[in-house]
């Protein structure tokens, strides 16, 4: 993954930095020819720079974060516990944006061996992109449910949303990496989150609800597996 991460890199930075270049120029000329300089075209030109520098390096430390994933730290977790304690680090989030968390727990707990920040990393992102995709939800249908279960074999994580949903051509590149809708988005998050699951020896899917929303879902071995 970090090879086509690495190769696809250039392609994502040319478009920004090719942009910042074009402005930067456009700016120049404009001081060069005009009688007296031309003050709020100018500020337009600089903010578009200043913007595509911006894109151009969270692009940059996104891919640094990535490249630097340090080893697996491997313990003894609770993904239940894990789950709550990222729910409550997104608790003055989901009350800004009027999102409703409802959690889900069918088992007393979820034991698993695995790295607690790279699975904090994972719940913080489909819990967040939970809570972009339903922007445009009315307050009142703005719900996040979390699930947890477990069998005998694994113990799974269910976000579900309640915005609208992910469009069918999409589903099949939705964990590509640079692969998003956002407008200010690098589309890195999801495909980071299948190489972490991915590393956990776990799976992770994406799909639409039937009624609405999309539900993202990632299992992991069990403690009994992978003792």
């Amino acid at each position: 993954m970090v090879g086509q991460l690495t190769a696809m890199i250039t392609h994502e930075l040319n478009q920004p930095l090719t942009a910042t270049l074009c402005n930067t120029r456009a700016a120049e000329l404009m001081l060069q020819n005009a009688s007296r300089p031309v003050i709020d075209e100018i500020r337009e030109i600089l903010a578009d720079i200043r913007r595509d520098n911006q894109r151009a390096s969270e692009s940059i430390h996104r891919m640094r974060m990535l490249l630097r994933q340090r080893q697996l730290e491997l313990n003894s977790l609770d993904l239940g516990e894990l789950v709550g304690e990222v729910l409550q680090i997104t608790s003055k989030e989901a009350v800004r944006r009027g999102v409703r968390i409802k959690a889900e727990q069918t088992a007393k707990s979820l034991p698993i061996r695995g790295d607690r920040v790279h699975l904090q990393q994972v719940l913080l992102n489909l819990i967040l992109n939970g809570m972009d995709a339903m922007a445009n939800t009315p307050e009142s249908k703005r719900c996040l449910l979390i699930r947890t279960s477990e069998n005998d074999q694994e113990v799974e994580v269910a976000v579900s949303d309640a915005g609208q949903g992910i469009p069918l051509e999409r589903l099949p590149r939705i964990f590509d990496p640079f692969a998003t809708t956002k407008s200010d988005g690098l589309g890195l998050g999801l495909s980071i989150a299948k190489w972490i699951i991915e590393a956990h020896h776990g799976r992770i899917i994406a799909e639409s609800n039937v009624n609405g929303g999309a539900t993202f879902r990632f299992t992991l071995p069990n403690c009994a597996v992978l003792v």
